[in-house]
């Protein structure tokens, strides 16, 4: 239940994120990636790594999907520092750190590595088909990883592959852009 609202909270936040105060035309994806990419500040590159230490973590959830778009599945794993004690059973401390991988052979993209106080971290896999092609393959798909950061505040952060120059991006702290006629 607790996913489905913050999923409902997701595309509600996307949505007004689209329109601007005097409800004009809502800016399109293409145009708003075009504009990000050029605010080099709002973008952090991540490149891969050889090893990430997961010893010590607890793996929570890992799901198979290709987020670059090459017909072959990726491994998007979800970390936390607490432990499993008695049955399996998790014990939550009053924060832990949390660390969000993405496996591709033998290349691992560390998106999120930070600690929380009193949260937790969620994230999310959508599809966006902006060449608008009518029955896409897989290929034709733009992938983005939205991760919700729940804590004393709620925070919500984009990755994307960069097929270009064979990254992910973090676009963060999104400047607010309006497109006026």
């Amino acid at each position: 239940m607790k996913k489905v609202i913050l999923f409902c909270s997701l595309i509600v936040f996307l949505l007004a994120g689209c329109t601007n105060k005097d409800n004009e035309e809502a800016m399109s994806k293409d145009s708003f990636r075009d504009l990000a990419d050029n605010v080099s500040d709002n973008v952090e590159i991540i490149q891969p790594e050889q090893t990430v230490a997961i010893k010590d973590y607890t793996l929570l959830e890992r799901m198979y999907v290709d987020v670059d778009s090459d017909s072959k599945v990726e491994n998007i794993e979800l970390y936390t520092s607490a432990n499993t004690h008695h049955g399996n059973r998790i014990g939550w401390d009053d924060g832990q750190k949390w660390l969000l991988l993405v496996k591709n052979n033998n290349k691992i993209y560390p998106l999120y590595d930070n600690y929380l106080q009193l949260g937790q971290l969620e994230f999310y896999v959508t599809s966006f088909n902006n060449s608008k092609t009518v029955s896409p393959d897989s290929t034709d798909l733009e992938r983005h990883i939205y991760v919700i950061e729940a804590s004393h505040t709620i925070k919500m952060l984009d990755y994307y592959w960069d097929e270009k120059n064979s990254c992910f991006k973090w676009l963060f702290e999104k400047p607010n852009l309006s497109l006026k006629k």
